[in-house]
């Protein structure tokens, strides 16, 4: 996927791009080289047929292609996008079929990582799973490599993001106290030189 059609907020990064693995897509990998191998193989008895014979030839030949080309175009599109603050997911489950799913670092409960399977364990591909805090999204990236080190990372980055986020609040914070010792004494100015010039407060008086 072209990550630059992702409209990024201020001072936000891409940290990670995570697809599937390209061998669980095998069995589409396996249907365009059968299609492309028979075409070749029948391709002299097929050409003795003349105009029909040629027209199987290339039918073969494209369901090859289509084969290929749906599986790149799958796997390219199909990827889930990690930031400085958010998770991206894209989950394309057919080519006109697309879902995407945002989660903030701070509505993030748990994140898990899964590998199951010969294969799974062979290649090192599994699941990552992130579940929000409300429970109303769940975020499952499917067949990536290293799902156990993908958590992790995706772990580090939550918690910096939240660390981050409490500077900022405290700062926020310390703003705000400012603000407001500033107004009370603006008050406290007005409110006595309101009262100097009723008369109330003598003007020789000393704060």
């Amino acid at each position: 996927m072209n990550t630059k059609k992702i409209n990024l907020k201020h001072d936000e990064e891409i940290l990670l791009s995570l697809r599937r693995h390209a061998l669980t897509l095998f069995w589409m990998w396996l249907g365009g080289l059968f299609f492309l191998i028979l075409a070749f193989f029948l391709m002299f008895w097929l050409f003795s047929y003349g105009i029909w014979g040629s027209i199987v030839f290339v039918i073969l030949i494209w369901f090859s292609a289509m084969f290929w080309a749906r599986g790149l175009y799958m796997w390219r599109k199909d990827t889930c996008i990690i930031t400085n603050y958010r998770i991206i997911d894209i989950n394309r489950r057919a080519i006109f079929d697309k879902v995407i799913s945002e989660v903030l670092y701070d509505q993030v409960e748990g994140v898990s990582g899964r590998v199951k399977g010969i294969a799974g364990t062979i290649f090192r591909y599994g699941d990552v799973t992130i579940q929000t805090a409300a429970g109303s999204v769940q975020i499952v990236v499917k067949k990536i490599k290293e799902p156990v080190i993908i958590q992790q990372k995706i772990n580090e980055f939550r918690h910096e993001n939240l660390r981050g986020l409490k500077k900022q609040e405290q700062v926020q914070n310390s703003a705000i106290n400012i603000l407001e010792d500033e107004e009370l004494k603006r008050v406290y100015l007005n409110t006595r030189e309101e009262l100097k010039n009723r008369g109330f407060i003598d003007t020789d008086t000393q704060e």
